[in-house]
């Protein structure tokens, strides 16, 4: 009768143990956000999702597209979804207009949304990269909006294989950010443009820090005419023109 009360309390103080080592983590977290310390976290397991390719031919006239690029991850303990919305193309805009001053230009809305069903999201953020000396990425500040989550960084201009980004601390879940920005061509319709979109999610599951990292790379390029030998050729990807 002893041995079997000690064994049911041995039994019992491990499994306590083991609740304390997830429940003690998370709630130190917590108190963290709460009293506004928050520790740097170590190195977080990557999980790079496919990079996803889309690309058009540059219009000659401002047109509505609504076109969305969309990137989905279910992990079991969290869910992530990543639109970009490649909204309207902008030809031919007024020299005072901003930020495009009398440039050509795609408007961009991202979305980061995300939900943990264990432990707790960490950040949200967005990294634009234009891959050109063509272009400049501007982030407008008053299109944004942040649910369950509060900016705590932000690079509103990046040109030149530099930055732009949002980084967004979360409070609770499900968290959501959303972001307008333009894409901006100095170019007469002559030359390719790339940029990169990055959205990551970083969250803590009670024992390891895991970051959700997912690329997606813009291209517009040049009208080439209808001649065959000025075609383009169209790799695996998402695309958009006419015929």
């Amino acid at each position: 009768m002893r041995g079997s009360f000690a064994m049911a309390l041995n039994k019992w103080k491990w499994t306590s143990i083991a609740l304390l080592s997830v429940i003690l983590p998370i709630s130190l977290l917590i108190t963290f956000r709460l009293t506004g310390i928050t520790p740097e976290p170590p190195t977080p397991q990557i999980i790079m999702l496919e990079t996803t390719n889309w690309q058009m031919e540059r219009p000659s006239e401002t047109t509505d597209f609504d076109w969305k690029i969309k990137k989905n991850y279910e992990g079991g303990e969290i869910s992530v979804n990543i639109c970009v919305n490649v909204a309207v193309y902008r030809e031919n805009t007024h020299p005072l207009e901003c930020p495009f001053y009398g440039n050509d230009g795609i408007v961009l809305v991202t979305y980061v949304n995300a939900t943990a069903t264990r432990g707790l999201i960490v950040s949200m953020s967005v990294k634009y990269c234009p891959m050109d000396a063509n272009a400049v990425l501007t982030i407008g500040e008053d299109g944004m909006v942040l649910s369950n989550a509060t900016l705590a960084n932000i690079e509103k201009v990046a040109m030149n294989s530099n930055e732009a980004f949002v980084l967004a601390k979360t409070k609770n879940t499900p968290c959501n950010l959303r972001i307008q920005s333009y894409w901006v061509f100095s170019d007469q319709n002559c030359e390719e443009h790339w940029l990169t979109v990055t959205s990551e999610v970083l969250y803590f599951n009670g024992t390891k820090y895991k970051k959700i990292a997912a690329p997606i790379i813009l291209l517009v390029w040049p009208d080439v005419g209808n001649e065959f030998e000025t075609a383009r050729s169209i790799a695996a990807s998402y695309a958009v023109g006419d015929i």
